[in-house]
């Protein structure tokens, strides 16, 4: 098969979309399929990594006469600075040289329209989990727990296959290589590691927040702190000062490549409601959790009311939170608690079960 992705990176964006869908693409790739992106050129747009992966990049470029959206009035159209038709344009000339088998989205900013301009023979596939718009698909995935195929039924064609659940969530192989291990290390076990990422960018600088309020807690010395940015974040010098004065043992690692044995060999994570959420999950890595845009709240619920995760709800109250919640979690059982709900969320092979819908698919139609 030939697979085309579609989707975005920058600092307004965050990875998290260009990240899952390269997971598909390795496992894709894997199996013998060729794959390639299309995304549009940006600050922190990620293609440099994309092709390091050893994928082709089409570059997806503005045009002089693109339409301007104000955020306030159209978050996700000022993503991607057009309308998906004019995005569809940008990229049907590749497209129709490529012929691919399948097209894949992942960009809240498009929709149905997006694909009935590109009038390409592909079969679509779209990874959504706002559940807000119609889309023109065969098959459509959302890893968001809790969510029902009812959610997407007057949203999608009739004949679409909805993939829905944290069960096909996308993850690299090696969290559920680490699996086992992770879990079973996690019985009567104390917090001595704690790993705090609040995704690639962190746009908003909520790292920082955490690290000045951890400086002040009884337990900075009790813990080694592991931080995580990525390369494209606008706040690495800054965390760095941060840990040169910060009172505990601390370190700073910048565009990890073995996250899943990171986070097997930490005891406590701090981190945000993105994609990452589910390879906590499968390696039962008990969660402080805390909500950092509109589109990680159902998430972020629904592992709470799960018992998957603890959240801070109140950014402006932090400090006194993670106090809180630290206490709770380390004078109690409930990291083993934390650990054994979480697991059960996803086993971390979602990505095959989802390659496997696209290659069944394909040989019937």
């Amino acid at each position: 098969m030939k697979v085309a992705f579609r989707a975005d990176a920058s600092p307004k964006i965050g990875t998290g979309h260009i990240m899952r869908c390269l997971t598909l693409a390795n496992g894709l790739a894997a199996r013998g399929h060729d794959c390639c992106f299309f995304v549009r050129s940006q600050p922190g747009d990620h293609i440099d990594h994309i092709r390091n992966c050893g994928f082709p990049v089409y570059e997806v470029h503005r045009t002089s006469h693109e339409t301007g959206f104000s955020e306030s009035e159209t978050p996700y159209l000022s993503w991607l600075g057009c309308t998906p038709a004019e995005d569809a344009r940008a990229c049907q000339k590749a497209i129709s040289q490529i012929k691919p088998d399948w097209i894949v989205l992942d960009h809240y900013s498009l929709d149905s329209s997006w694909t009935s301009t590109i009038n390409s023979d592909a079969k679509a596939l779209v990874i959504d989990d706002l559940a807000n718009r119609t889309h023109d698909c065969d098959i459509l995935l959302d890893q968001t727990l809790g969510r029902a195929s009812a959610d997407y039924s007057s949203l999608v064609p009739n004949h679409c296959n909805i993939l829905c659940g944290a069960e096909y969530a996308l993850l690299r192989p090696e969290f559920s290589d680490l699996r086992s291990y992770s879990i079973n290390r996690r019985k009567n076990r104390k917090i001595k590691t704690i790993l705090i990422s609040l995704g690639g960018v962190d746009k908003d600088n909520i790292t920082g927040k955490i690290i000045n309020a951890l400086a002040s807690t009884e337990f900075v010395h009790d813990c080694h702190f592991v931080v995580i940015l990525g390369s494209s974040s606008p706040w690495i010098e800054e965390i760095k000062s941060e840990l040169d004065a910060f009172p505990g043992s601390s370190e700073l690692q910048i565009n990890v490549t073995k996250m899943a044995a990171l986070m097997a060999e930490s005891d406590l994570a701090i981190g945000a409601g993105g994609s990452t959420s589910w390879e906590r999950c499968c390696l039962g890595l008990p969660t402080i959790m805390i909500v950092l845009a509109e589109n990680q709240r159902k998430v972020a619920f629904e592992l709470e009311q799960y018992g998957a995760v603890v959240l801070i709800k109140e950014l402006t109250r932090i400090q006194d939170e993670l106090k809180e919640l630290y206490t709770r979690i380390s004078s109690s059982n409930m990291v083993e608690k934390l650990s054994k709900k979480s697991s059960e969320v996803t086993d971390g092979k979602g990505c095959s079960k989802v390659i496997k819908v696209m290659e069944v698919y394909s040989k019937a139609n």
